[in-house]
């Protein structure tokens, strides 16, 4: 029943479907596991308790019930650790595929967690992804250029000019059509040198939303390879694909899109070099990834360890965006936006509206915390948050009355989604605060674009009781990212909760 309240996004029935699960699996003897089975290591907790807690945990931290995300985060992790890759990969063998991966990677974005473990849940979904597609496609093997031609056609010696041929690289992302990573690409595919670079854009499916700025997208490409026709054959897909006989080939869509995306295109290898880039801020654990595209902020040396893809350093930010196509500056009406929403047309001299372009599933209670300190010591200061279910609503404005916050006028609820809000939440905006473990990079290029501050955390930003855990993940360095490449680091980047915190009453005026 959970999966089925999960799917209809009913997160209250799923999160109870899911805790009962786990509470009845929780105790189930050993010998009723098949022989071989791995365990958890955690009294008290079976391995078919493992995925009902994995997905509780998640749903749990959507819908700020915090104190259950917590309950079950720490046995959780504790007996993920403990089974570690070959725990995990009994459970495939014994259990069946279904109960190997008891948190999905993107989910593992989300919690507080030891990045060898982030690392070893991504490695486990990627050796799940390989054997389904060798069984799919029936080959482990590709027919790629060797070494010696690839130095003859592309050495050093030689010049832009005297280049045998151009060299195809392919662009693979299920999102392609969609606004966030439209704004990336349409600059992409203009900046690209087309007389050294031939491009093909990879479309698993084709969006029957299209407008006229995305069809100018697709014209961008030099081609657009649509397989739409053959998501029924996975094999002619892959063929399909191979045909194209790219050099380069950049996956775009990691472990998101979830159902949407092609988990056989890098799972299998189709070109002799792959690139991870832009939409999936973790480790994929795939070693047939070679590069992840990153910069030295987002990707420090120090984590590479924990990436099964060697880094590739694209300074001072590896996140692009074209605002002057997609927001432009001149289109928004300020003043309209506002009384059409019924927001405040001005504020208090001394008053100031914080604002998080972030969706609300992003909000920990440590930061939340931060948050309301602020609005406590501020007087004049609002919150304005892209709204959220109603019961995780009322969660989050119980705990604002819990830290001293109790008008609740002092928060600015939008609805909808971050892009549909963006250009209001830019009219309102005095400040943008970035959440912790998953940030958001998007909202704070747009902000800067609007000439916003945006402030940040990495490093240790959580509260005392998570420290063992960790929060300092590549997700978690996207927004510092951006605001690094303007030089605006001492100002605007805090390395914990509270210089987070300080950074913030700085901003707000005539603070003392």
């Amino acid at each position: 029943m959970g999966n089925i309240f999960h799917d209809a996004q009913q997160w209250e029935l799923a999160l109870e479907s899911y805790k009962t699960a786990a509470q009845r699996a929780k105790n189930l003897k050993a010998s009723s596991l098949p022989p071989g089975t791995a365990s958890t290591g955690v009294d008290d907790i079976s391995v078919y308790a493992l995925k009902p807690m994995g997905h509780s945990t998640f749903i749990a931290a959507v819908v700020h019930d915090f104190e259950t995300e917590a309950e079950l985060r720490r046995p959780l992790l504790k007996a993920l650790t403990s089974m570690g890759e070959v725990g995990l990969a009994q459970l495939a063998s014994t259990l069946g595929q279904h109960q190997a991966l008891p948190l999905h990677p993107w989910m593992s974005l989300y919690l507080p967690m030891p990045p060898g473990l982030r690392h070893t849940i991504s490695k486990t979904m990627s050796e799940l992804m390989y054997e389904m597609s060798v069984n799919q496609l029936r080959t482990t093997s590709v027919n790629l250029p060797t070494r010696a031609q690839y130095k003859r056609e592309f050495g050093p010696s030689m010049g832009p000019h005297n280049l045998v041929r151009r060299l195809r690289v392919g662009f693979a992302s299920s999102d392609f059509l969609h606004v966030a990573t439209l704004g990336v690409m349409a600059h992409i595919f203009e900046a690209l040198d087309h007389s050294r670079i031939e491009s093909y854009m990879i479309l698993p499916s084709r969006s029957k939303d299209s407008t006229p700025y995305s069809e100018k997208v697709l014209q961008s490409a030099d081609h657009v390879l649509d397989l739409t026709p053959l998501t029924s054959s996975i094999p002619a897909a892959s063929h399909a694909v191979r045909k194209l006989n790219l050099d380069v080939l950049f996956d775009m869509d990691g472990y998101t899109n979830e159902g949407a995306r092609l988990p056989w295109l890098s799972s299998v290898r189709h070109a002799p070099v792959t690139i991870s880039w832009y939409s999936y801020p973790g480790p994929l654990g795939n070693p047939l990834m070679d590069y992840v595209l990153a910069d030295p902020v987002v990707l420090p040396l120090a984590s590479t360890q924990f990436h099964s893809s060697a880094p590739l350093y694209v300074p001072p930010s590896y996140f692009p965006r074209p605002h002057e196509a997609v927001l432009p500056k001149q289109s928004i009406n300020f003043l309209e936006k506002r009384l059409k929403h019924n927001l405040p047309l001005y504020m208090p001299d001394n008053g100031i509206v914080f604002a998080s372009f972030a969706s609300a599933t992003k909000i920990r209670k440590e930061l939340f915390s931060v948050w309301c300190s602020v609005l406590a010591e501020v007087p004049y200061a609002r919150l304005a948050l892209i709204d959220s279910s109603p019961p995780a609503k009322t969660r989050l404005l119980s705990l604002a009355d819990s830290y001293g916050v109790k008008n609740q006028i002092r928060f600015i609820l939008l609805n909808g989604t971050r892009q549909e809000n963006s250009v209001l939440l830019a009219s309102i905006a005095d400040v943008v605060v970035e959440t912790t473990m998953y940030t958001d990079a998007s909202g704070v290029m747009d902000s800067l674009w609007y000439g916003i501050p945006a402030v940040t955390c990495v490093g240790d930003c959580s509260d005392v009781m998570d420290a063992p855990e960790d929060t300092d993940g590549m997700a978690s360095r996207l927004g510092a990212s951006l605001i690094s490449s303007l030089d605006l680091v001492d100002e605007l980047i805090a390395w914990n909760l509270e210089d987070y915190r300080s950074i913030m009453l700085l901003l707000a005026p005539d603070h003392p």
